[in-house]
C-alpha cells in the first residue's frame, strides 16, 4: 500500500541517487514532476527534473512535464527542452518542442537554435532530404552558420554528393573561424569529405586542425586528472581480481546468485569504433532480443555507487567477491529495473543486450554482478581503430583527452585491448565469445548467426543486414506520432555508416594514413602481434 505521508524531496532524491538507489530516487522525482504540472513550477525547475527522470530512462512522466509545461515557455526555453530531449535521443519529441518556436513571438536568436534542432532530428529519423530543405533555408537567411554549413555538407556526403559537401564547408578553410564547438566539429566533417574524395593527406590535416578549434574554455587540465583517475581504478579493478575468482564467478552454481527475472542480460562491447553498433543492429532484428544501447545504466547505476561507497581500503577484486546475497539482490534489481525502463514499451525479450564499448574495462565488475551474463566482444585491428578514432569529433572532456594525439590514442587504445587481451586468458572459454572484424565483414551473415547460437537463439532472416533490418524511426518531424513496436534510434555515432550494406572497404584503412600515423604505430606493436594482426 502507498505510504499517504510521502513527501518527494529533491535532495533526499539527489542522495538516494548516489548512494545507488536509483529507483527510490525516481519515486521522489517523479512526485516533484506532478507537483510542478499541477502547481505550474518555474521553467528552470521544470528543466532540472526533466532531466533528472531522463537520465534515469523514466522518459514518460518526463514528456508530460515538459508538454504541461509548454505553453508558459520562452522561445528560449522552448529550444533548452527540445535540446534536453535531443540529448536522449527522442528525436521526435525534440522536433515537437523546436517546432513550437516559430509559432512564438519575440523568437529572436532562439528561432535559428530552433530550425537547426529541426534539420539535426530530420536527419536521425532518415528524412535526409527534409533535412537538406531545412538546413539551405537557414543558410538562405543565415549564410554564415557554420552549424548549418556543417549540416548541409554531411547531408550531401552521406548522398554521395561528395564535391558539392566539401564546397559548403569551403568559406571554413579560406577565412578561417574563432575556436568554437561548432568550428571544431565542422572541421572533423571536412576531413570526412577529404578522406572520402581520397584526399589522405588533406583529411589528416583537417583533424589535427580540428583538435586547434576546441573552446578555448574547455579544462584540459581537469580531463587529464579525470581520465588519470578513472584508468587508475580500471586497471585497479583488473589487477585485483583473479583468475579462481573469474572462474568461479563463471560457474553454473554462480548463476544461483542471479536475482534477475527474464530476460537474461547479455553485454556486446569492444574498444570505440571496433564495429559494434553494426553487430547490435542486426542481432536486435531477431524477434526474441532486444537491445539497450549505450546505456550509462550499469556504470552510474550499480558500478560508481558500488565503489564509491564501499569500504575505502577494500582493493575492487575482494569487493566484489565479498559481497552478501542481499547486496547482489540489491544491485541486480537497480540493473534490472533501470533497463525495464530503457526499454520503454518494446515487448519483454528473451534475451536482453546491454551494448555499450565502455563496458569492456569493466567486465570483471559484469562477471560479478550479472551471474550467467554472456559476453560478446567485437575486435578490429588496433590500427584501423587508431584512425577511426582520431578522426572523431569527441566534445571536449577526459574521454577526448585520452585521444589528443596519435601517440596518446596509441596509448589508450592499447591500454584498453591490453585490458582484454589479460582477462580473456583468465576465462572459460563458454562465457565470452568474440568477433573479429576482419573475418566478419566477407561472412557477415555467418558471423550473426554464430553470436546469436552462443546468446541461445536460433537464427533468423531479419538479421542477416543490419541496412535492411535497421529500426529507425519515420514520423513526421515536429509530431510526437507513436512510434511503431520495438522500434527505436541508433545512438552511435556511427548510426548513419549502419544504414549502408555490409562492405570490408574500412579493414586496413590505417594503410592510407600510415605516413602520419606511423611514429604511433610503435606503441601498437605489442597489441597487434598480440591479437593477431602481424
Amino acid at each position: 500500500m502507498a505510504n499517504s505521508n510521502f513527501i518527494p524531496d529533491y535532495q533526499t532524491a539527489l542522495r538516494l541517487q548516489d548512494q545507488g538507489h536509483a529507483l527510490d530516487a525516481l519515486r521522489h522525482f517523479r512526485g516533484l514532476a506532478q507537483q510542478l504540472t499541477s502547481a505550474g513550477g518555474p521553467i528552470p525547475a521544470v528543466l532540472e527534473i526533466t532531466g533528472r527522470l531522463c537520465q534515469l530512462y523514466d522518459h514518460a512522466p518526463a514528456l508530460a512535464l515538459c508538454h504541461a509545461a509548454a505553453g508558459r515557455c520562452s522561445p528560449a526555453d522552448l529550444v533548452r527542452i527540445a535540446l534536453l530531449w535531443r540529448q536522449e535521443y527522442q528525436f521526435a519529441h525534440a522536433s515537437t518542442f523546436a517546432g513550437m518556436v516559430p509559432d512564438r513571438p519575440a523568437s529572436g536568436p532562439a528561432l535559428l537554435d530552433a530550425r537547426l534542432i529541426l534539420a539535426e532530428c530530420a536527419e536521425r529519423l532518415g528524412q535526409g532530404g527534409q533535412a537538406l530543405v531545412l538546413t539551405e533555408s537557414i543558410l538562405d537567411s543565415h549564410p554564415a552558420s557554420i552549424p548549418a554549413q556543417r549540416q548541409r555538407a554531411a547531408l550531401l556526403r552521406r548522398m554521395g554528393r561528395v564535391e558539392e559537401a566539401r564546397a559548403c564547408l569551403a568559406p571554413l578553410t579560406r577565412a578561417g573561424a574563432r575556436p568554437h564547438w561548432e568550428t571544431c566539429r565542422a572541421w572533423f566533417e571536412l576531413g570526412h569529405i577529404e578522406d572520402a574524395l581520397g584526399n589522405y593527406e588533406s583529411a589528416w590535416k583537417a583533424w589535427i586542425t580540428a583538435r586547434l578549434h576546441y573552446p578555448p574554455g574547455a579544462d584540459w587540465n581537469l580531463y587529464r586528472l579525470q581520465a588519470g583517475h578513472v584508468w587508475k581504478q580500471v586497471q585497479s579493478l583488473h589487477d585485483s581480481v583473479t583468475a579462481r575468482q573469474l572462474q568461479a564467478w563463471t560457474t553454473d552454481a554462480a548463476v544461483e546468485h542471479n536475482h534477475f527475472p527474464n530476460p537474461q542480460p547479455a553485454i556486446l562491447t569492444g574498444h570505440p569504433r571496433s564495429g559494434t553498433t553494426l553487430l547490435e543492429q542486426s542481432l536486435e532484428a531477431h524477434p526474441k532480443l532486444e537491445s539497450v544501447e549505450e546505456s550509462t545504466i550499469f556504470t552510474s547505476g550499480v558500478y560508481r555507487p558500488l565503489f564509491q561507497h564501499g569500504p575505502a581500503a577494500m582493493d575492487p577484486g575482494s569487493r566484489l567477491e565479498g559481497l552478501t546475497s542481499a547486496e547482489m539482490a540489491h544491485w541486480q534489481s537497480e540493473y534490472s529495473g533501470l533497463m525495464s525502463l530503457a526499454l520503454g514499451d518494446r515487448p519483454r525479450p528473451e534475451v536482453l543486450l546491454d551494448k555499450n564499448p565502455d563496458l569492456l574495462q569493466l567486465l570483471p565488475a559484469c562477471l560479478r554482478l550479472l551471474p550467467g551474463v554472456r559476453l560478446v566482444i567485437m575486435q578490429r585491428d588496433p590500427r584501423d581503430i587508431l584512425v577511426s578514432m582520431f578522426a572523431q569529433a569527441l566534445p571536449p572532456n577526459h574521454t577526448s583527452w585520452s585521444y589528443r594525439t596519435p601517440e596518446a590514442a596509441s596509448a589508450m587504445i592499447a591500454l584498453r585491448l591490453g585490458l582484454w587481451r589479460d582477462l580473456k586468458k583468465k576465462l572459460p572459454d563458454h562465457a565470452h565469445h568474440t568477433v573479429c572484424y576482419e573475418t566478419a565483414m566477407p561472412d557477415y551473415q555467418e558471423t550473426v548467426s554464430r553470436a546469436l547460437a552462443f546468446l541461445n537463439l536460433e537464427a533468423h532472416d531479419l538479421s542477416k543486414s543490419p541496412a535492411s533490418a535497421e529500426k529507425a524511426l519515420d514520423p513526421k518531424v515536429g509530431t510526437d506520432t507513436p512510434s511503431p513496436p520495438g522500434v527505436r534510434i541508433i545512438q552511435s555515432p556511427t548510426y548513419a555508416a549502419v544504414r549502408e550494406p555490409v562492405h570490408t572497404k574500412a579493414i586496413g584503412r590505417w594503410r592510407k594514413y600510415e605516413k602520419w600515423i606511423g611514429p604511433s604505430l610503435q606503441g601498437l606493436r605489442e597489441i597487434v602481434r598480440d591479437l593477431g594482426y602481424d
